[in-house]
C-alpha cells in the first residue's frame, strides 16, 4: 500500500516539537520585533526520505528570514520522457526530498517538499511548505503553511487578482499560453539557469547559501513558474502584443521578473513580509534592461543635471558623502568620479531609456500604483551609501558585475512598513544581518519596505543594478487620511449633535491635569467622544477618498509606452494627420463602430463638484511629476458610458450599445470622438 503523503502542517509540527525553547527565551519572544529577529534558535533537522531529480538544472529560491536548504541526490536520468524505475517507485511512494532547517537570527527555518510531477520528460518540483512571519503587537509570529496563528490580525497582502476575461488574453502561442501551476499550499517552484553537475550553490566567500534548490529540465516551455526559459531574457520573451488586455499583460511581465515564483505565492509569503532572493545562475535574464553602453549614451545625448538627474555619492570609513558639482553631468566628469572610486545613481532613468519606460508602465498595470527606477553603478570594492531603509518596495536586478548585499531587520515594531525613509546609520545601530549574498548578472532580490540594508562591489569587478520601486505612500494609512477628514466634515454639516457645544465645565476636569481625578463627569465625557466619532464613522465617503488616492496615482504616473496595434488603432494612425500633401480627415465613427479602452489603468472617472471628470496619464510625462495632471470634463450624461468602458473592458462594444441619457446616438458618437481624440479610446472595428 503506497505511503500516505505527510502534509506540510504535520511536518511544521514535528520540527516545531523538536526544537524547544525554554521559558526565558519564550518570554524574549514577545517583546520586540528587533529581539525576535537576533534571536539564534537551535533546531535539529528532520528527516525525510529523499527524491532524485535529473541533475541538468541547478537553481535557488530564497525567502529571507525563512531560510531553507534542500538536499539531492542523483538519480539516472528519464528515457524518452519517461521517469527511471527508480523515480516511478518514490513517487508512487509518495515520499519527497530530505529537508535540512537551520537556525538563523530570528526563527527557525522549515521545508518539506511534497512530491513532483512528471510532464513530457521535465520533472518539476510540484510543492514546497515553510514558515511564514506576520506581524502582531510588535512581535513576529512564525506559522505554517502561510497561514497565520490563532488572534492574529488578517494579512495586509492584497487579496488575489480576480481573473479577467477570456479576451484579455489574445490566441496566440508564445508566453501568453502559460500553464497552471499545481501547488497545494501555494509555496515556491525553484527555478535556475545550466549548472555543472556536482556544483554547489556558495556565496562569494565559499559558504552554503541557503535554499530550496531543484533541477529540472532545459527544455523550453510556456510555464513562467517552470524552470525553463531562463536562458532568455525575460524582457525579450514578453510581448505586449500578445495581450489584449493590460491587466493581463501587466500580471504576466511580474510573472517574468520573479520567475519561477508564482505570482500568487509571492503575494501571500513574501509581499510585506520579508526579502526575497532569487539566484538563477542565467547571467542574461536580465539583459536588454539597461547596461554601461546605455549610461554613456544617455550622458552624451541629453542634457543630464547633477542632483536632479545624477548623483555622485562614497561611503567610507563611515562617512556617507554626495560630491555634486553644480551643473550639467557630463560624460568626462562622471566617468572621472567613478575612477575616483565614487558611485553613480542614475534618476529616473525611465526618462531616457526606452526599455525601461515599456517595463515601468507596464508593471504599473499590475500594481495599480506608480513604478519608479533607480540605476546603480558602483566601481569595485566601493560602497556608494550608508546602512538605511527606504518608504517603497523594492525589486533590485543585477545587470552587470557582483555586489554584496547585506540586510538587516527593522530595528523596532514602528519601522516596520514605514511612510519616510531613514536617515543613515551607523554599522553599530543594525545588529546583525539576516542575509548576507552576493548578486550577479540575472538575480533578483526584493524587499519590503522598512528593511536596512548596505551594498558593496566585489574587489575584482564593478557593479550595475536597477532598483524598481512601487508603493510609496500607497497604504490604509495613506486612504484613511484622505477618509476620515471628509467624513468628519460631512458628519458636522449633516448632525446636530455634533455642531453643539462643550460643556461649560470641562476644562476643570479634562486634560492633563485632570487625568488622574475620580470623576464621573470624564466618564461621561469620554464615552460621549466614543458616541460622536462611532455617528462621524456612518459618514465615510469610501469611494469618493479612493477616487482621490487613485487620482493622485493618475498624476505620478508613466504615460504608456505603445504599442505597434495600439498605435495603428488610435488617434496616432487613425487620427487627422498630413499625408500626401493633404490634412486627412479621422476616422468617420457610426453606431456600429466597435471601441475600447486604450488601456485600463490610464484613467479614472471622478464626480468633482462641477461634475464628472476624467483624469488621465497620456499627457503626463516620463519625468515624474513634471506637470499638472491631465483633465476631461464630461456631461453628467456621459458618466453611465465611461463605467459601461470600463466594465467592458478588455472586450470591444458597438458605439451605439452605450449608454448615455435619452440614449441619442449622435451624443454617444460625439463622447466616443472626444475620447478618441485624447487619445484614450481605440477603434477597433
Amino acid at each position: 500500500m503506497p505511503a500516505k503523503k505527510r502534509s506540510a502542517l504535520a511536518v511544521y509540527n514535528d520540527l516545531k516539537k523538536e526544537a524547544p525553547r525554554d521559558e526565558t527565551e519564550q518570554a524574549r519572544a514577545d517583546t520586540s520585533v528587533e529581539e525576535t529577529s537576533l534571536r539564534k534558535l537551535s533546531t535539529k533537522q528532520k528527516s525525510l526520505e529523499k527524491i532524485s531529480l535529473p541533475k541538468k538544472r541547478k537553481v535557488e529560491y530564497i525567502v529571507k528570514p525563512s531560510q531553507v536548504e534542500v538536499e539531492q541526490t542523483t538519480t539516472p536520468p528519464s528515457q524518452n520522457g519517461k521517469p527511471s524505475k527508480q523515480l516511478r517507485k518514490k513517487k508512487r511512494a509518495g515520499l519527497g526530498k530530505r529537508a535540512r532547517g537551520t537556525a538563523i537570527e530570528g526563527e527557525i527555518l522549515l521545508s518539506a517538499v511534497e512530491g513532483v510531477e512528471e510532464e513530457g520528460g521535465n520533472t518539476r518540483v510540484e510543492h514546497a511548505s515553510g514558515g511564514n512571519l506576520t506581524e502582531q503587537s510588535g512581535s513576529t509570529l512564525l506559522s505554517a503553511c502561510g497561514g497565520v496563528e490563532a488572534g492574529s490580525p488578517p494579512s495586509s497582502s492584497p487579496p488575489p487578482k480576480p481573473k479577467p476575461s477570456k479576451a484579455g488574453r489574445k490566441k496566440q502561442g508564445g508566453v501568453a499560453n502559460t500553464k497552471k501551476v499545481k501547488a497545494k499550499d501555494k509555496e515556491a517552484l525553484v527555478a535556475g539557469n545550466k549548472q555543472e553537475e556536482g556544483e554547489e550553490a556558495a556565496m562569494e566567500d565559499g559558504s552554503q547559501v541557503d535554499g530550496v534548490c531543484a533541477e529540472g529540465s532545459n527544455t523550453q516551455n510556456n510555464d513562467l513558474t517552470s524552470a525553463a526559459g531562463l536562458e532568455v531574457p525575460f524582457y525579450s520573451q514578453f510581448n505586449p502584443e500578445l495581450f489584449a488586455d493590460s491587466r493581463v499583460a501587466g500580471n504576466e511581465l511580474f510573472q517574468m521578473m520573479i520567475r519561477p515564483i508564482p505570482v500568487e505565492q509571492f503575494y501571500s509569503e513574501v509581499w510585506e513580509k520579508r526579502p526575497l532572493l532569487i539566484k538563477r545562475h542565467s547571467p542574461c535574464y536580465n539583459d536588454g534592461l539597461f547596461s554601461c553602453d546605455e549610461l554613456q549614451r544617455i550622458l552624451v545625448e541629453h542634457y543630464l543635471e547633477y542632483s536632479v538627474n545624477v548623483d555622485i555619492t562614497s561611503y567610507k570609513n563611515g562617512e556617507r558623502l554626495t560630491h555634486n558639482p553644480a551643473g550639467r553631468a557630463s560624460p568626462s566628469d562622471v566617468w572621472k568620479s567613478t575612477k575616483e572610486g565614487c558611485s553613480v545613481r542614475l534618476l529616473n532613468p525611465q526618462t531616457y531609456s526606452e526599455p525601461l519606460w515599456r517595463l515601468n508602465s507596464m508593471l504599473q498595470e499590475h500594481f495599480g500604483s506608480f513604478v519608479g527606477a533607480n540605476i546603480y553603478l558602483t566601481p569595485a570594492n566601493t560602497q556608494g551609501f550608508a546602512p538605511h531603509y527606504d518608504d517603497i518596495e523594492a525589486f533590485v536586478l543585477q545587470l552587470e558585475g557582483k555586489k554584496q548585499w547585506k540586510l538587516y531587520p527593522p530595528r523596532e515594531g514602528s519601522e516596520l512598513l514605514p511612510r519616510h525613509s531613514s536617515s543613515n546609520f551607523s554599522q553599530n545601530e543594525i545588529g546583525t544581518p539576516i542575509m548576507d549574498t552576493v548578486l550577479e548578472p540575472g538575480d533578483l532580490l526584493y524587499f519590503p519596505r522598512g528593511t536596512i540594508h548596505q551594498a558593496m562591489s566585489l574587489p575584482d569587478c564593478h557593479s550595475l543594478h536597477v532598483t524598481l520601486s512601487t508603493y510609496q505612500k500607497n497604504t490604509w494609512g495613506d486612504l484613511l487620511e484622505r477618509l476620515v477628514p471628509a467624513a468628519l466634515n460631512s458628519a458636522i454639516t449633516e448632525d446636530l449633535e455634533l455642531r453643539r457645544g462643550l460643556p461649560t465645565d470641562y476644562l476643570q476636569y479634562m486634560g492633563i491635569v485632570g487625568s488622574d481625578l475620580d470623576d464621573q463627569r470624564r466618564t461621561w465625557f469620554c464615552d460621549k467622544v466614543a458616541s460622536l466619532v462611532s455617528k462621524v464613522l456612518q459618514y465615510l465617503p469610501v469611494d469618493a477618498a479612493v477616487d482621490k488616492v487613485a487620482t493622485d496615482h493618475i498624476g505620478s504616473c508613466l504615460p504608456p509606452c505603445l504599442t505597434s496595434s495600439e498605435k495603428r488603432s488610435g488617434v496616432w494612425s487613425q487620427g487627422p494627420r498630413w499625408q500626401d500633401g493633404k490634412i486627412t480627415d479621422g476616422p468617420k465613427l457610426t453606431a456600429n463602430t466597435r471601441v475600447k479602452l486604450l488601456r485600463y489603468g490610464i484613467l479614472r472617472m471622478v464626480l468633482e463638484e462641477d461634475g464628472p471628470m476624467i483624469y488621465h496619464t497620456l499627457e503626463n510625462t516620463r519625468i515624474y511629476q513634471e506637470k499638472e495632471m491631465a483633465g476631461l470634463a464630461i456631461r453628467e450624461a456621459d458618466a453611465p458610458a465611461i463605467e459601461q468602458l470600463l466594465a467592458s473592458y478588455p472586450d470591444p462594444i458597438a458605439i451605439d450599445s452605450l449608454a448615455v441619457e435619452k440614449g441619442l446616438t449622435e451624443d454617444k458618437i460625439e463622447l466616443c470622438q472626444l475620447l478618441f481624440g485624447q487619445g484614450l479610446l481605440l477603434v477597433v472595428g
